[in-house]
């Protein structure tokens, strides 16, 4: 029954999108007063869902202290998720004090509810020391349990860890092949690498951005055991460039320009371009420079007000299956506002516990 509630409101939500595009910004005004109006009256979700407005200053002009008023009426009314958002906030948004062992308090609260992003980002706590006495044994504990629960974000990182390490075992076994302890590595390059392959698939299936982009180079170059395939490549790519990763939207762009594992398309590769450059890569504008950047942008811009809109109204429902993925293939801009990496750009310091997103 949650999923169908969940489903149905995010059709709602995706044709709601569709009259924003059309309508413009007075769509957007009236929206964020409706959601106004039902926070005004109590709904949890719409504090939340208007928090995150206020918070990545979408449809809204950016206000953390706003963003942090509503986070902090919803977790404390018991939403996990309000609790996880809010204890991201303290990990230094521009204009919002830092406070680390705040931050460690909220992700405990909402780990106690089970909510996966509150279970991976306390397991970064522990690994990194924020907020707590570092812990290794119980970040890897926590992060199991956040894997376990769906967590996407997790996984690409356990994923990563587990590559590490088998990479620093193959340099031993390289330099000394013959060494007692390389012999006994072998077995355990073994498991790690499949762990890895394992775990980055299990990410990126369940919608990690990260993970789909580091899947897709996986498949263009047919590195780490994953098979040479440029439709696999291309579906993973285009998964992440959907999920907000400026890079996947620049190598996609860049892609469908020359026509490389790919059917060259000109205008595609601009639109991608042009997006990316609006996300930041400082490559793709460089790229859009000498073009008609702004011809490009006019005409996505109204589709990113619907969008933007579609993805606020459709989190008001907090996700609590393990399924993963995006809404919808055709949602080019759609961002994954509940991955922990998302808000990066908004961090003062964005090589802590946001350190693993690039």
């Amino acid at each position: 029954m949650q999923r169908f509630v969940r489903n149905a409101f995010l059709t709602i939500a995706l044709i709601f999108s569709s009259l924003v595009a059309e309508a413009g910004e007075s769509r957007v005004d009236l929206a964020v007063q409706k959601l106004s109006d039902a926070a005004h009256d109590g709904s949890v979700e719409a504090k939340v869902a208007l928090g995150k407005i206020y918070d990545l200053g979408i449809l809204a002009d950016q206000d953390s202290i706003r963003a942090a008023a509503l986070y902090r009426e919803a977790a404390e009314a018991g939403s996990a998720e309000a609790q996880t958002l809010l204890g991201q906030m303290y990990f230094g948004r521009p204009g919002f004090p830092r406070d680390e062992a705040k931050a460690f308090q909220l992700f405990s609260l909402a780990a106690d509810s089970r909510d996966r992003h509150a279970l991976g980002l306390l397991a970064e706590c522990y690994r990194l020391g924020y907020g707590v006495a570092k812990n290794d044994a119980q970040s890897d504990t926590l992060r199991a349990q956040a894997i376990e629960s769906g967590d996407g974000y997790s996984a690409y990182l356990q994923s990563n860890f587990d590559k590490g390490r088998a990479d620093y075992l193959k340099d031993i076994e390289y330099y000394d092949p013959t060494s007692e302890e390389a012999q006994k590595t072998k077995a355990e390059i073994a498991r790690l690498d499949k762990s890895a392959n394992e775990l980055v698939l299990l990410a990126a299936e369940r919608g990690d951005r990260f993970a789909q982009y580091n899947l897709s180079q996986y498949f263009r170059r047919g590195l780490n055991g994953f098979p040479k395939d440029d439709s696999e490549a291309l579906r993973w790519l285009t998964l992440s460039a959907q999920g907000g990763n400026f890079y996947a939207q620049h190598l996609l762009g860049v892609l469908y320009r020359k026509g490389e594992g790919v059917q060259a398309d000109k205008a595609r590769g601009d639109r991608w371009l042009a997006i990316a450059a609006r996300n930041g890569h400082p490559d793709s504008a460089e790229i859009m420079a000498d073009k008609s950047v702004a011809s490009v942008d006019v005409s996505a811009s109204a589709v990113l007000l619907g969008i933007a809109v579609a993805v606020v109204l459709a989190s008001a429902i907090h996700e609590s299956d393990s399924s993963g993925g995006t809404t919808s293939a055709t949602l080019e801009e759609m961002p994954d506002i509940n991955h922990p990496c998302y808000l990066k750009d908004l961090m003062s310091d964005t090589d802590r516990v946001m350190n693993a997103c690039y």
